[in-house]
């Protein structure tokens, strides 16, 4: 007689928003966008560095850091862990100045994940 073969159900359910991520190790990995306009005022990102970091850049269309969002005027991110982070520079908390101007963005990460 033959035996019916038993099947075996495989779930998995990875957390809201995280199913695929750029990820950073021990040595500072950087991520640089493909110019586009900016059309709104916030930036919002996936990031998960519980044991590491993050931060923000603004280059302009010829890959210059722009004057107040550059990585030193960053706000450095440490031990963060949040679906929806909004970057902030020591003077901007927004990029409104910066609408309508064709720009990328830099990403700085370290022990990071930075989640689409």
């Amino acid at each position: 007689m033959l035996k019916r073969p038993q099947c075996h159900r495989f779930s998995h359910n990875p957390p809201l928003d995280r199913l695929i991520a750029l990820v950073a190790s021990d040595s500072r990995g950087e991520i640089i966008t493909k110019p586009f306009q900016l059309e709104g005022s916030l930036l919002t990102v996936n990031i998960e560095a519980r044991g590491g970091e993050f931060c923000a850049e603004v280059l302009g269309l010829e890959g210059v850091p722009i004057d107040g969002f550059t990585h030193d005027e960053s706000i450095q991110y440490t031990g963060v862990n949040e679906l929806r982070l909004q970057p902030r520079w020591k003077q901007f908390s927004n990029l409104k100045t910066l609408q309508g101007r064709i720009v990328q963005l830099k990403f700085y990460l370290r022990k990071a994940k930075l989640y689409t």
